[in-house]
């Protein structure tokens, strides 16, 4: 489920300018390319925002994954539609369930994700890793299921994960969770009582969303503690995808 902060912490409008390029592909996709200084490497990354889709944080996490040596890709599963800034915290919570069931896993996100893969596919990756934030920390969960596609999987204070989502990681997993999450070491447990790598590190000053659109970076420890999050992510994806 989704924890209570999810629905209350409002975004933080913040200014950044993407170093990367949108591409536009099928059915009006776009998809936000940060490419490494090693064009030919051979790891990849695909990053699934939170509900606020394109906002300035999720470019610049997206900036600093690439700058540690990966290709990244952004495909914008809400199609420019993402949850309105303005309309946070939802004044109807049943409204913003019944918007996000409008963008199932099966239905949209995932074959969205595989045009992006695509995309990095013509760059030369081989070796994929997926990241999600919030809801995309779901996202990223289910995407796991395909561990020919994906090596690894991580996520920033996720939402809507559960303990019945364990029995569909096939690949490593790293969560990066705040003082607002559930517990999520029993989803913890059950992935590794299945043979397969999960670990977490809780965050418990940090709140629900600071890796994301409701970081304010402008806060020195709001920024410290998200570089600390996205360096975690590059130890991890440089573990399973690079071998180092």
């Amino acid at each position: 489920m989704a924890c209570n902060a999810c629905m209350t912490i409002p975004p933080v409008e913040d200014s950044y300018i993407p170093l990367g390029q949108i591409t536009t592909i099928t059915d009006g996709l776009e998809v936000y390319i940060a490419a490494p200084k090693d064009s030919k490497t051979k790891a990849g990354l695909m990053y699934v925002p939170d509900i606020f889709g394109k906002t300035p944080q999720a470019f610049q996490v997206c900036d600093k994954l690439a700058a540690a040596g990966f290709w990244v890709a952004f495909p914008d599963v809400f199609r420019g539609k993402a949850w309105p800034l303005e309309k946070f915290p939802p004044p109807d919570r049943q409204e913003l369930m019944e918007w996000i069931g409008g963008y199932p896993f099966e239905g949209q996100v995932k074959p969205d994700i595989a045009c992006a893969l695509a995309l990095l596919r013509e760059k030369g990756v081989e070796r994929f890793g997926i990241v999600g934030f919030c809801w995309g920390g779901k996202m990223s969960t289910l995407s796991s299921q395909d561990a020919e596609v994906f090596r690894a999987t991580a996520s920033a204070h996720p939402s809507f994960v559960t303990v019945e989502d364990a029995a569909l990681v096939n690949c490593p997993i790293l969560l990066l969770p705040s003082k607002d999450e559930a517990d999520l070491t029993p989803f913890i447990d059950a992935v590794k009582a299945r043979g397969v790598e999960a670990s977490q590190e809780k965050f418990d000053d940090m709140h629900h969303g600071w890796v994301a659109a409701r970081g304010d970076w402008k806060d020195p420890k709001q920024q410290a503690r998200a570089t600390e999050a996205i360096q975690r992510f590059v130890s991890f994806f440089t573990k399973h995808l690079k071998g180092e």
